[in-house]
């Protein structure tokens, strides 16, 4: 196992400027026919010959480009609706939810019309326990940003068991997120505590352990499993991509926007996390954060809950492309990031 500090390389979007190809059209795919023949045999100037075709390949056709990014924009969702959840498991103990990104859980503010707890007293009110201030238990939180799988017990004793596993760390959570940059390793372990930014107009920030506004600092552990590499494109689909990388996550611990701060500080931050981005990721249309499998070991009931991938390729609206596969979304991948020695630990300094 080795030890380190930094993980991949982070490259900087590039401007439209430098994205132009001012070269003659006919010498680029020469040039890397040419080197195809000659590194062959290197898998990453292979990689790297393969991105910048692609890249080459939406220039040349950006027309084509433009009409997908407009029919994309026709098919763009407008503001989460009361009917905008969906049950993936439904038991006399338990309630599993796919909470959409852009919803918050609950809410105080009467504001705040569309909330998983206002969706749910829509969807099953039988289930409403007025003696609750929120109307269900919510065991566990998800960030406003984030999509995916949400328990909720339906009854006292299935709440105090699935309480119980979480705060015993019984619980296996997996997250799919895209991040910006290519990420070189392929297995990663992050260990840096997080703790609250005791800035006042920062109270929904996390920083790490280390820094000078850290107040409660808590260990936090993190697992980053790299799935595919390729291109996230940008505002205009024609020609202004970036380097992205797909990931599988898996928090040891549950800290407050633990895998958001552990990408952050490696330098690959989740597209569309508008927070710790320096609040300048505002083009992408969510933050690319979901809760994908959830498995909760209980007497009452063993649930092992999963989603569908809401990061495809397919859903134009997501403006991603694989370039480069490197472990399926499967339960080898699973397994993988859950038992194999990472490629690479960073720990605090």
């Amino acid at each position: 196992m080795k030890e380190g500090t930094i993980v991949g390389e982070q490259r900087k979007p590039k401007s439209e400027k430098d994205m132009n190809i001012d070269e003659d059209e006919n010498i680029l795919p020469r040039r890397y026919f040419l080197v195809l023949i000659s590194q062959v045999n290197n898998t990453n100037i292979l990689y790297s010959v393969v991105l910048d075709i692609i890249l080459y390949l939406y220039k040349r056709f950006s027309k084509i480009g433009l009409l997908i990014n407009s029919v994309g924009h026709l098919s763009q969702e407008n503001s989460p609706l009361l009917d905008d959840v969906e049950i993936l498991h439904h038991s006399k103990n338990f309630l599993f939810v796919n909470k959409q990104y852009d919803v918050l859980i609950n809410s105080n503010n009467p504001q705040d019309k569309v909330t998983v707890q206002t969706q749910l007293k829509k969807l099953v009110p039988e289930l409403i326990n007025p003696n609750l201030g929120h109307d269900f238990n919510f065991v566990h939180r998800l960030d406003y940003a984030t999509s995916g799988i949400l328990c909720i017990p339906t009854n006292k004793k299935s709440c105090r068991q699935a309480s119980c596993a979480f705060e015993k760390h019984r619980v296996d959570k997996y997250y799919l997120a895209i991040v910006r940059g290519h990420i070189s390793q392929e297995l990663i372990e992050v260990n840096i505590g997080i703790g609250n930014d005791i800035r006042p107009d920062h109270s929904y920030h996390m920083v790490i352990q280390g820094n000078l506004h850290a107040n409660k600092v808590r260990s936090a552990s993190t697992r980053i499993l790299v799935l595919e590499k390729g291109i996230s494109h940008g505002k205009k689909i024609s020609f202004q991509g970036f380097p992205a990388t797909k990931v599988l996550l898996k928090p040891l611990t549950g800290r407050r926007h633990q895998l958001r701060l552990h990408l952050s500080i490696l330098g690959h931050t989740i597209v569309g996390d508008y927070t710790y981005s320096n609040r300048n990721d505002i083009v992408p249309y969510r933050m690319f954060l979901h809760a994908f499998r959830l498995v909760i070991p209980t007497e009452l009931e063993h649930t092992d809950i999963q989603t569908r991938d809401p990061f495809c390729e397919t859903y134009l609206r997501n403006k991603w492309i694989s370039v480069q596969k490197l472990n399926k979304l499967d339960e080898e991948a699973m397994s993988k990031i859950r038992k194999v020695i990472p490629d690479v630990v960073i720990k605090a300094s």
